[in-house]
Formats: C-alpha cells, structure tokens, sequence
C-alpha cells in the first residue's frame, strides 16, 4: 500500500484545486517561510479526523477556508481527499483504490466520504485503526512533534507502541466489553434492587386473583340465574303487551266511530250557529240603520230650520259690515301716527339711560379699590390684634403650667420619701425571711437533680423505641430473607419449579447451596470452585432426577441441573495439612449422604489467602488452588486472576446475610433488655426523688410565696422611686422649658404691637369716600327716574301698537267677508236644497227595512228549535265516547306498566348480553322455566350476592395484572440467569483480550526496545539507549521511558540535552518503530531542523533503506533536497494570500 496523491480544495492558502502526486521513496517539500508548506501537513491530519483546530494552527472551522485577497473571492467550502493505492489489501477494505474525503462549508458542516460515499469520521477511524496511519499515529509528524516526543509523558509514549504493536484496536475492543460489563453489571443490579419488591408484589396479586376468582365464579351463577329470570319476566309481558294492543285495537275502532257521530253533529251546529250569526247580524244592521236614520233626519230638520234664518238676515249684516270697515280704516290712521311719536322717545330716553350707567361704573371702579384695601387692613390689624390676645393667652397657660409643675415636684419629693422608707422597711423583712431554717438551694437542688433523672428517663425510653423500632425493622429483614430462600425465591424458574413440585418428594433433598454453610471469607472461593454446581438440586438417584427432568420438558419450565447422590463417581481425597474447601463447608442438614455430595463438588481443591501463597503451594500441590479473591491455578498451572468483579452465588450471599441479620436480631435484643432493666433503675429513681419533693413542696411553697410577695413589693417601690424621680427631673426640665417660652412671647408681642401701629396709620388715609358716595347716589336716582320714564314710554306704546294690530286683523275680516257676499248667498240656496233631497231618501229606506226585520225575526225562532234539538243528539254521543275513552285510557295504563316491566327486564337482559355465551354453557342454564323455577331462582340470586358481598373489596385486574407481573417476575429471574452466564463471558473475554494485548506488547516492546538500542547506537556515536517499562507488574497500563547514556559521559536526564540531540533521539525512536512495523506513507515536517549537514545525511540514507515506505518530507534542508527522489516547490502570491505549487522532477 502506499499515498498516489492528495487533492487540496479551498484549505487555508490553497485557493483553487491543487493536485500532488506521490511516488515511493522520499518526497521534499520545499519553499520559504510562509509558503503554505505546513498547510499540506495540516490537510493530511485534517483529512484524517484531526478535531482540534489548534492542532492545524486554527481558531475554528471558518479558518481552514481560503478567506480571499486582492481580485480573490473567499471559498465557501474547503475540500481535502486521500487517493491510496490498496492492492495488497493492507487496509481490511475491498477495494483496491481508496479515496477519503472531507469537506467543511461556511456553516461549519463536516461531511467525510469514502470512495464517494458518505460515512463517518468512526468508520474511517475503524478502518486505520492499528495500521500506522492516522492523525495520533506514527505516520504524521508535525513542526516541533520531534521535541515534543522527548518530552512525552510515558503514556503518550505508550499509545505510540500500541499503534505500532497493534494493540490498539484491542484496547478499544476491552473498553467496549468493560462498557457492556458496567451494562451488565447495572442491569444485574436494577433486577436485584427490583426482584425483592416484585416477589412481594406477586404474591399479593396471586392472593387477590384468588379471591376475584372466587368473585367471578359467583358472578357467574348470579348472571345465570338472571339471565334465566329476565328471560322469563321478559316473554311474560310481551304476551301481555300482545294481549292488551288487540283490545286496544277494537276500542280505537269504537271510539273513532263515536267521534265521527259527534263531529257530525258538531257540523251541523256549526252550521246552525252560522245560520243565525248572518240573520243576527242582518237584523242588528237593519235596526242599527234604523236608528241612524232618525238621528240623521233630526239632524237635517235642525239645519234646515237655520238655513233659512241665516237666509232671511243676510243682507241686513253685509250693510252693518260696510259701515263697521269705514270706521276701523278712520282708527287706523290716528293710531299709527301715535305709535310713531313713542318709537322716537323711546329711542332718546335709552340714550340716556346707557350714559348715566357708565357714569355709575366709573364711580363704583374707584369706591370698590377703596373698599378692598379698606377691608384687607383692617383683617391685618383684627389679625394683630387676634394675635395679642393669643400671646397673652399662651403666656397664661405657660404660668399656669410652671405654678402646676412646681406643686407637683413638690408632692413628689414628698411620695418619694414615704416610699424610700418603705422599701427599708420591706429589705429588713426579706432579710428576716432569709434568715430562717428553710434551706432554698437544697430544694431547687432537689428539683434540677429531678429534672435531670426525668430526663435521663426520657432519653432511655427514647433510645429503647428506637432499638425497639430497629428490632422490628430487622426481624421484617429476617423473615422476609428467610422466606425468600426457604421458598427458594433466589433460584431459576426450573428450581423454583422442581423443589415446589417435590416438597412430598423424599427422594428430592433440595439445592445443595441451601444445604450448607460457609464462612462469609471463604465465599467468592467457594463460589469460583462450585460454580453453578451450587444450585443443582440434590437427589437420591439419576432416575429421580430423570422423572424431574420429563416434568421440566412436559411444563416448558425450564432447564435444572441435578446431582443423584447413589450415581456420583467417588474421587480420590487427598488429605494432609491444606486448606481444603470440602472442609471448609459445613452440612447443615445432618445428613451424611449431603457429605458425599460435598466431596463430589469441591473434591480435593484447596483455598489460599492470595495468589502468591497459590503460585508456592503450586509447585508442590498439582490440583485446582483458588484465592481468596478468586484468582484460580489450575492442576495444570494455568493461572486465571487480575482485577476482575466477580459475583458471590446469591444464596450463600443471602444466607450469610441471614445469619448476619440473626445476630444482629439477638444482640438488639439483648440491648432491648439491658435498656428495659436501665429505664426500670432510673424510674425508681425518678419515683424517689419526687416523693421527696412533694415532702418539702408545701414548705417551700409557703417561703417562696412569702419572699416572692416582698421581692414584688420591693420591685414596686424601686419602680415608684425612679418614676418620681423621672417625673421630678421632667417636670424641672419643663420649667426650664416655659421660661424659654414665654421670653420668646414676649419679644413676640413687641413685633406684633409695632405691625398694627403702621397698619391703623395706613387705614386713616382710607376713611374718605363721603365725595365718590354723595356723587354715586345722585346718579342712581337719576338713572331710576330715566329708566321709570322709559318703562312709561315702553308701556305705551305696547298698548298702541297692539291696538293697531288688532284693528288690521278687523279690517281684513271684513273687507273678506264683503268680497265674497254673492258667493256665500248662493251656497246657502244649494245647501238648503241639498238637505231636502237627503231627507225624502232616508224616509222612503226606513219603510224598505221594517219589512226585512219581520222576516229575518220569524227565520231565527226557528233556527233556535232546530239548534237544541241537535245539541241533545250529540251530548248522547259524547257520554258514549267518554264511556269507550276511559275503558281505553285503563288499558293504555296497563300497556305501559307491562311496558315499563319489559323495557326494565330487557334493560337488565340487555347488560348481561355479553356474557350469554358463557351463560348458555352453563350446565345450570335452562331454556324452558316457569314461575316457581324463577322465584326459586330468585332466592339463589340473594344468597350468591350475600356470599359474593362478604369477599369483601375485589380488584379484577389483579388476575391479569398477576399473569403479567408473575410472567415479568420469571422472565426476570431468566434474564438474571442470563446476565449472571453473560457476565462470566464478558469477564472470560476482557481476561482473553488482556492477555492478547500483554502478549503483542512484549513482543513489541522487546523488538522496539533491541531497535532503539541499535539506532542510538548507529545514529548517536556508540550512545545507548533504553526504553524502558514503568510497571512490569501492570504490563496492560504500564507507561514507557527513553533514556539514553553517552559514551564517555555519565547518564543525563533528557532535558539536559541539545536540540540535535533530542532531534536525533527523537528520529531514532521513530525509526526504531518503523524498523518493527513501517508505516506505508509517513510525513515529516523539518524534523532535520535541529540537524547538522552530516546528520541530516544519516537520516536520509536511513529513510532510503526502506523501500517500501514512502516518505513525505517538508524541508529547508539541501541535504534532504539532494537525496529525495521528487521535489515539489510552494511559493506564495501575497497579495492575494495564495499558495503555488511548483513540481520539479529529478
């Protein structure tokens, strides 16, 4: 395998697509500081996953985008492909040419392909894996790697022996069966933290189905027997029903008949009534018409009559209304003229008026400035004098105050005497009651030693509830426990099964984990020799356990291992002074046949405390030699150990766990009866020292009554001596206070006094306006007598001009009147004619209705006699139909109880529908039942609900939900088997792994190591180097170390050394990988910088020696120019940030 090329699109400097092609040996890379030359090596590492951008010198993902220059657009994706040639199939690929491709956009998405199809940056990573190639292996060594791998941590340089060992794709592997050993390991844990709830759960729900299926079964024959019931009381009053809509038929049929008799008669009443409404109503037209005629015709007599007397007076008032209009045309003129005359006064006498209002405002203007300031200093000075009076009163009350002071200071002074004595008093009474023989500290001794024991008392009982408390916590621990592996709760499905199924069984002695006991020290030890040999169920022959095995089969339970004691081969014991493990478990049943069973299984292995005592005792003792923590020799020798999990068999963990709860339950209660006796001692103590008390209480009482009275006493006449002492000292102070006060009234009033002089002063130039007033009244009686004068005018000549007015109005009416007098005379001849007319028609029409009204009174007697002949014929009919309708309305009441019946058992029927199929194959289902069956039935259905009520609460659901959780519960114990077998695989695998990975690092390390020896010695004159192993014990995370000694110099740490020298150092461990496992392309970025000409001349030769390899090297060195088989130049436009390759041929 080697690289044909890398194709370089928009990275960093590289603009446009940019193509090299490589051959085998060694390629230079060559061109100035600031070329791009690294850009190249930082495409390869980014290609090949690189995912620090600090790696390949860039800040983010927008970095390694050509960002543009001068006349240069930014890219807006960078693309960077791998062509390797793969013929010889040294990458597990099938495919002889690989392209890997990635490409970052703007966006900072990265897509990776291989041979154009999108896959991940994992798979690719997968594919490289232990290959030499990748963007942390051996193949890509960067500026300043060289120094760097020197100063590597021995970790650092032990992932770069990995790489070349190989190991790395096993390391990867172990991780993943670590990770699936923590999964397994917490699914193991989840089960176990879940089993324990679900097994109680199970048995719960298993006594609640019971009980709902007891409740079903009831359920059933009630069902049963109502089903039959409902049937029965359901056909019974269909056949009713059926019964009942005959009649109902018959009765419909005579009641429509009577119904059509009565409308039938209802017609022709109607009819009847018809008939009369139109005479009635043709004899009430005819009269009211009659009536209207005679008013009509009085009426016409009446207006006749003044027709013609308005006639005969016509010409006498038209000779009246001639003279009467020559005598309102004479007024008229004479009234005009006087209403113009007060038109013109009126107009004068307003002139007036308005002139001496203007007067009058001037006037007011002056007079009312006057006034206002007038009044705003006598408010002033009414204000000063207010204040006078207010100084003084103050004053008043100030005195007051202080005389009042005054007498209470001294009544004070006196009460605090009196009180002062007092209290003497009352301290030689307290000093009298102290000196008696009652002894105070003895009591309140007595007391604080009481309280002290109650509370010791309370503490104990305190501490007793909670052990009491923890002793019933673990005895519920104890017997769950108990009961979960006397009913064998910790094994499989097929244990389970197989030890319930031969409880009878004396042939069945039970697994044999439950027949012994062993020392919680000897358990991991015990469990890795037994296995699961420790669950296999002991019988007395193989053809027991046959029949066990066909039952298994029979039931699909489940598989079971069994151990027949009568068929076990004998072993050969060994005996001597070992520790051997069938010694070290002990039968618990007494049984000697379960001894035999013991022999078989541990036979002659032995326990040692650790794997050191089991490697000496190996060299002597040729059979199986097991740990304490598990690590086993075989009888071959083969060791089998390391840090590996290991799980004690359940049982013998639980059992042990049993026995640990047991003698924690007898300890707490020994504890429980050590703390009773405790709480007994101080009780009495508690009782003694209350009686002593009670004895000295009264006494005590009685002292402390009367020291409490005079400690209260003398408290009160120490507060009223300080109160009158703080009110002697307030009270001075508040006569220091009043003199203050009333010096500052009295400076007060002499401001004030001065105020109201300068404004009595300013008042008295004021007091003048007799002149404004005598001239302001003068001209307001002027304005009355004008407007008097003017209202006179006004009144005047309203009345004129009214008079006028109505005098027009005459005028008009007449002068009508008088145009229109032959007119009016000949609608008084026309009108009179009109009514004659009118008259001899309504006489001639009154004759014509009297005949009418006869006739029409005559045809209505008859009418009447026909009416209550008919209303007795249909008043028959009714009583009939009432008679048929109640018969009816009985029948429909009937019909609907049966109805109401039948749709209530129909109903019911109707609920219990869906369980008819179960009801029909029912053995106690009958088809044909009659009344004495039902009401036998009836009786049953009482007694089945009593029996079915007394179960008490029933859950349903409890016998799926019994199905589901008990099949979850033995899918659960399955699914711990199989985690259990899986994580013994898991484990054999991490083991098989380790030693693979220990194996491929010795190899590689003791080649690596005899190649760096070499090289150092070729390449540094004769110096030997070391790569060293940190932790030979821990060969699997041992870290490495380089060291190298000088000829001629003492060893030197290397830090010390020069930069050629840790460059040549460097090369040399690199070289010595190679010449273990050679990397089919490697790139070098002036690794050769810190070499001399003639160094740099060893390293090229080196490289050319394998010819295989091919070798990638950016340079400034001429010596690696000289010896490189193709040449590539990169130079740099700068002004548009572009990088430019240039490919010379040698």
């Amino acid at each position: 395998m080697y690289l044909k090329g890398i194709e370089i699109n928009g990275f960093k400097s590289f603009s446009n697509k940019v193509n090299l092609d490589f051959t085998k040996g060694i390629t230079a890379i060559v061109g100035p500081n600031g070329s791009g030359k690294s850009n190249i090596l930082d495409a390869v590492l980014w290609v090949l996953g690189e995912q620090s951008y600090k790696s390949i010198r860039a800040k983010d993902g927008q970095d390694v985008i050509f960002s543009g220059g001068k006349n240069k657009k930014a890219r807006s994706s960078a693309t960077v492909s791998l062509y390797i040639d793969n013929s010889d199939k040294y990458i597990d690929y099938d495919a002889d040419d690989l392209v890997i491709t990635r490409s970052i956009n703007r966006n900072g998405e990265n897509i990776y392909s291989l041979n154009g199809k999108r896959t991940r940056l994992k798979d690719i990573n997968n594919l490289l894996m232990d290959t030499g190639i990748g963007k942390q292996a051996y193949s890509v060594i960067g500026q300043g790697k060289v120094e760097r791998i020197i100063s590597s941590s021995s970790v650092e340089l032990r992932n770069i022996i990995d790489e070349a060992a190989g190991i790395k794709k096993a390391k990867v592997e172990k991780d993943l069966a670590l990770k699936k050993f923590e999964s397994v390991k917490n699914e193991l844990e989840k089960i176990e933290f879940v089993e324990k709830d679900l097994e109680k759960r199970v048995e719960e729900l298993k006594t609640q189905s019971t009980k709902a299926r007891q409740y079903r079964a009831f359920t059933k024959k009630i069902n049963t027997l109502k089903y039959m019931s409902y049937t029965y009381y359901t056909n019974q009053f269909k056949n009713e029903i059926e019964d009942f809509n005959v009649k109902k038929v018959n009765i419909e049929e005579s009641i429509k008949k009577s119904e059509e008799s009565i409308q039938e008669y209802t017609d022709k009443i109607q009819k009847n009534n018809d008939e009369k409404k139109i005479i009635n109503a043709r004899l009430n037209e005819l009269l009211n018409s009659s009536d209207e005629n005679n008013e009509k015709l009085k009426d016409l007599s009446d207006k006749q009559v003044e027709l013609i007397t308005k006639k005969a007076n016509f010409t006498s008032e038209v000779n009246a209304k001639e003279k009467e209009k020559q005598k309102l045309i004479q007024d008229k003129e004479e009234v005009s003229k006087i209403v113009e005359e007060n038109r013109e006064k009126l107009v004068k006498s307003k002139a007036d008026i308005d002139a001496k209002k203007e007067n009058i405002l001037d006037i007011e203007k002056i007079l009312k400035s006057k006034t206002d300031k007038k009044l705003r200093i006598e408010e002033e000075i009414r204000g000063c004098e207010d204040n006078r009076k207010n100084y003084e009163v103050d004053k008043l009350k100030i005195n007051m105050t202080t005389e009042d002071a005054k007498k209470r200071i001294k009544y004070a002074k006196s009460k605090l005497e009196q009180v002062t004595k007092e209290k003497e008093q009352a301290d030689l009474k307290l000093k009298s009651l102290e000196s008696t023989s009652f002894d105070e500290k003895e009591f309140n001794s007595l007391k604080e030693e009481y309280a002290l024991k109650k509370e010791e008392y309370s503490k104990l009982n305190n501490e007793r509830n909670a052990i009491h408390t923890k002793l019933e916590e673990i005895r519920t621990k104890y017997d769950v426990l108990n009961n979960s592996i006397n009913n064998f709760k910790l094994m499989n499905n097929a244990i389970q099964f197989v030890c319930n199924k031969s409880k009878d069984d004396n042939l069945v002695y039970g697994p044999l984990v439950n027949m012994i006991e062993v020392d919680e020290k000897y358990h991991l030890a015990i469990t890795t020799i037994a296995g699961y040999s420790l669950n296999d169920i002991v019988v007395e022959n193989s053809e027991v356990a046959r029949k066990y095995v066909d039952i298994l089969k029979g039931n699909k339970v489940g598989v079971a291992s069994f151990l027949p004691v009568q068929n076990l081969s004998k072993k050969n014991l060994n005996n001597g002074k070992y520790n051997f493990a069938r010694n070290l478990v002990k039968n618990k049943t007494g049984n000697p046949k379960i001894d035999r069973v013991i022999e078989h299984v541990f036979s002659n292995a032995v326990i040692v405390d650790d794997l050191k005592e089991g490697i000496e005792l190996s060299k002597t003792f040729k059979d199986r030699i097991v740990s304490l923590a598990g690590d086993v020799i075989s009888s071959t020798g083969r060791i089998t150990g390391g840090y590996i999990t290991k799980k004690v068999d359940e049982t013998l963990k639980r059992t042990s766990l049993l026995n640990t709860y047991k003698e924690e339950k007898e300890s707490i209660e020994k504890r429980l009866n050590q703390k009773t006796n405790e709480i007994l001692v101080v009780n009495k103590e508690v009782e003694k020292l209350n009686s002593l008390i009670d004895e000295k209480r009264t006494v005590y009482e009685n002292y402390s009554h009367n020291k409490k009275s005079i400690l209260r006493e003398i408290t009160t006449y120490s507060y009223e001596m300080n109160e009158n002492n703080d009110f002697i000292s307030q009270k001075e102070k508040d006569i220091n206070e009043n003199d203050k006060l009333i010096h500052d009234i009295n400076m007060a009033i002499v401001v004030n006094d001065e105020n109201e002089k300068t404004l009595k002063s300013q008042l008295e130039t004021l007091q003048n306006t007799d002149v404004e007033k005598k001239k302001l009244e003068s001209l307001r009686i002027d304005l009355a007598v004008e407007n008097e004068k003017y209202n006179n005018i006004l009144a005047k000549y309203n009345e004129v001009y009214a008079k006028l007015e109505k005098n027009n109005e005459e005028y008009r009416e007449l002068a009508d009147f008088l145009d229109k007098k032959e007119e009016n005379y000949h609608n008084l001849e026309e009108e009179l004619e009109s009514i004659k007319g009118e008259i001899v028609e309504i006489q001639e029409s009154d004759v014509k209705s009297k005949e009418e009204i006869n006739r029409l009174t005559k045809e209505n007697i008859d009418k009447s006699s026909e009416y209550k002949e008919l209303i007795e014929q249909k008043s028959k009919c009714e009583i009939e139909q009432n008679t048929r309708k109640n018969e009816y309305g009985n029948l429909l009441d009937k019909i609907e109880k049966d109805n109401t019946e039948l749709e209530k058992y129909t109903n019911m029927l109707s609920k219990l529908e869906e369980f008819s199929e179960d009801i029909k194959s029912n053995e106690e289902y009958e088809e044909d039942v009659d009344l004495l069956k039902v009401k036998m039935f009836e009786r049953k259905i009482s007694i089945n609900e009593k029996s079915r009520q007394e179960l008490g609460d029933v859950n349903l659901g409890s016998i799926k939900e019994y199905e589901e959780e008990n099949a979850r519960f033995e899918k659960m114990r399955n699914d711990k088997f199989d985690l259990l077998r899986a994580e013994e695989s898991v484990l054999k695998l991490i083991d098989d792994i380790d030693g693979d990975i220990v194996y491929k690092f010795k190899n590689a390390i003791e080649e690596i190591g005899k190649n760096f020896t070499y090289m150092c010695r070729e390449l540094l004159h004769g110096a030997k180097g070391v790569l060293k192993i940190q932790d030979e014990d821990n060969l699997i995370e041992t870290g490495l170390e380089l060291s190298v000694k000088y000829r001629n110099k003492p060893e030197q740490t290397l830090s010390l050394l020069s930069g050629g020298e840790k460059s040549m150092l460097a090369v040399a461990f690199i070289i010595s990988i190679f010449m273990y496992k050679p990397s089919p392309f490697t790139f070098f970025d002036e690794v050769e910088a810190a070499l001399d000409e003639q160094n740099t001349k060893k390293l090229v030769e080196l490289l050319n020696k394998f010819t295989y390899s091919q070798f990638i090297m950016i340079t400034h060195n001429k010596e690696t120019m000289k010896g490189a088989d193709r040449l590539y130049g990169v130079t740099m436009n700068k002004e548009v940030g572009e990088s430019i390759i240039v490919s010379v041929d040698i």
